[in-house]
Order: C-alpha cells, then sequence, then structure tokens
C-alpha cells in the first residue's frame, strides 16, 4: 500500500529493492479486520480505491502505483501531486492524470500505454499482476506488440457511462423517491385539469408546485446538510438547482409566447431536465450520461403524439429514469455500509 520512489532502494549492483512495509498487508482472511476503514499511504501513489478508504483493496492498488512510479520516471514529476494533501486526494480518485506525451512527444507511445492501463480508475481494468506489467515491459524493450493497447473508443465510451465517483454513502436517494411522487402528483394534477376543462392557473400551480419542490429539496441538500453530505452529491445538487432554475425561467416565456397554454411548455422542460441528467453524468455516476439523453430523445418525440399526452410522456419518463436512479444509490449506499455483499453494477 505505500509503494513509492523513496521506498525502492538500490544496491551496489543496482537491483531494486522494496522498503520500508509498515502499511504493508497480506490478503487473507483477517485483511479486512486489519484494515478496517483506514486509509492509509502517500497521496500522490495511492489508487483510487485506496483514497475511498475501500475495506476490499487487492494488488492493484500496487499496480497503480507502479505506473505512478514509471509515469515520474518519464515525466519528471508523479501523475498528481499538488500543495494541499486533500486536493491530491480528489485528484487521485476523479481525475485522469496528464497524457504523457503532451509537450512530450519523445515518449513512445507504447510506454504511455503501459502507464495509463496500470492508473486505470477501475482496478478491474488494469494489469491483473506486477507479473503481467513487467512482460509488457518486456515486450516493450524488444520491440515486441503490447498485450495491453490503448482501448478503442467503443470500450473508452463504456468506461466513461459505467464510471461512478465513489462516496462513503451516497445519502441522496430518499430524495429520489420524494421527486418521483411529487414529479407524479404534480403532472397527474395538470392532466387532470385538462382533461374536465379546469382552470388554466390550475396548470401553471402544479407546475410551479414541482419546481418548488425540487428547489426546496436541493436547497436542503445544499444548505441544511452541507457538512454532511459529500463533494459529490454537493456537485449534483448544485447542477440540479440550477437546472431547476433554468426550467423556471421558460414559464414567463411560455406565457408571453402562448398565453396560459400549459401545453408547449414539455418540449423544451423535458429538454432542459435532460441536459441536467446529463451533467449528472460527470459530476455523479456516468450511466446518467445515457439517462440524460434518453430524456432529450422524449422530447424530441413528442410532436409525434397529441399534444394531450406530453405531461404524461414527461411525467412517466422523469419518473422512471428518477427511480431507477434512487434503487442504483441506495445499492451503492447499502454497498458501502456492507461491503462483504458487494457486488459490481
Amino acid at each position: 500500500r505505500d509503494l513509492k520512489p523513496a521506498n525502492i532502494l538500490f544496491n551496489s549492483q543496482g537491483m531494486p529493492h522494496i522498503a520500508d512495509f509498515g502499511l504493508a498487508v497480506t490478503l487473507e482472511a483477517s485483511f479486512r479486520v486489519s484494515l478496517g476503514k483506514s486509509m492509509a499511504g502517500t497521496a500522490a501513489y495511492m489508487a483510487p480505491e485506496q483514497v475511498s478508504g475501500n475495506m476490499n483493496l487487492t494488488t492493484a492498488v500496487d499496480v497503480h502505483a507502479l505506473g505512478a512510479i514509471l509515469y515520474e520516471i518519464l515525466a519528471g514529476k508523479p501523475p498528481f501531486g499538488n500543495d494541499e494533501w486533500l486536493l491530491t486526494l480528489q485528484q487521485v480518485r476523479d481525475e485522469a492524470p496528464k497524457p504523457l506525451r503532451d509537450g512530450q512527444s519523445l515518449i513512445p507511445r507504447d510506454l504511455e500505454s503501459i502507464c495509463t492501463r496500470c492508473m486505470e480508475k477501475d482496478p478491474q481494468d488494469r494489469y491483473p499482476s506486477a507479473k503481467a506489467l513487467a512482460d509488457d515491459l518486456e515486450r516493450f524493450m524488444h520491440g515486441e506488440p503490447l498485450q495491453s493497447r490503448r482501448p478503442g473508443w467503443i470500450m473508452g465510451l463504456a468506461r466513461l457511462i459505467s464510471r461512478r465517483r465513489v462516496t462513503a454513502s451516497m445519502s441522496s436517494w430518499p430524495g429520489c423517491f420524494f421527486a418521483v411522487g411529487l414529479t407524479i402528483l404534480s403532472h397527474g394534477i395538470i392532466t387532470w385539469s385538462m382533461a374536465v376543462g379546469a382552470p388554466a392557473l390550475w396548470s401553471y400551480l402544479a407546475l410551479g408546485f414541482n419546481l418548488a419542490g425540487w428547489s426546496g429539496l436541493y436547497l436542503w441538500f445544499l444548505l441544511a446538510r452541507i457538512e454532511k453530505i459529500s463533494l459529490v452529491e454537493r456537485a449534483s445538487a448544485a447542477v440540479q438547482f440550477g437546472t431547476i432554475i433554468a426550467c423556471i425561467s421558460l414559464i414567463p416565456f411560455n406565457i408571453q409566447q402562448h398565453g396560459w397554454d400549459i401545453i408547449p411548455i414539455y418540449p423544451p422542460l423535458t429538454t432542459v431536465l435532460g441536459l441536467g441528467m446529463f451533467c449528472h453524468g460527470a459530476t455523479h455516476w456516468g450511466k446518467l450520461y445515457v439517462a440524460g439523453v434518453l430524456l432529450i430523445l422524449v422530447a424530441c418525440l413528442m410532436p409525434l403524439l397529441p399534444s394531450v399526452f406530453w405531461p404524461v410522456a414527461h411525467a412517466l419518463s422523469l419518473a422512471t429514469i428518477i427511480a431507477w436512479t434512487g434503487f442504483k444509490l441506495r445499492e451503492f449506499d447499502m454497498t458501502s455500509r456492507h461491503p462483504s455483499n458487494s457486488k459490481s453494477s
């Protein structure tokens, strides 16, 4: 758990030896008990799962550290590093290292590819062992094709979508189910008011109730629980709060252009919410990129439906995506509390 240049010593024959086993642990049944929820290591060389306090560390953290050491040999500095220790940890967890060949075109592409694979955020994407890494370095030195090649765009896209910023507790999941109920109730009132010919004011009041509920939910996360939620949740709440403000701004425009007919607001409203959901792909979880695109697609297809069904299409698609997200966040939260029951998602 603490491979770094300072812990690698050379003898008089130039052979390297690993030193300082103070943080080393064995991969035995007692490993979880001995490790607990501690975070140990040197920030610039730690793996993302190490930074997150994962209880189920494997030798993949050492493969990551070897990649960071190789990166420093080639670039002259570690892949991550800042005067502020906490900022370095955040970079390790959330950011990709600067490509080695940026401004240093003499570095061979194969070495950059080896470093990239060593420092993948997902442990399963790294070399399965130090031996596999050594074998690829041998292939490079002998001019042979690497076993590890830079992933194609399809694999890169799949990794982007599956990437999730790990936090100790995805405590926002109860808010998702509150939002589902709020969405169905408010747009149900709008559909009912149009069906019975109620005054258009009822529809705008229901929409205002919906947006006010969303605003209150995210203001609560941003203000009332500011010390309890994670940086990831804080960023996501800020994105969503800005999305709701954008939705509110559509109301006066719709009234000016279409009078009290609320129906024309639905395509742009669904598009704005889809864009907000898409932004969550970067701040929270890659699969929300797909959710955002699907919501925007619903907005594009609305003109193919009778306009009376637009509120229903909006409510059902949005509620389905939010409910699915809530169940997944609940699963992540339960996994963080009981790591022994974890499974890939």
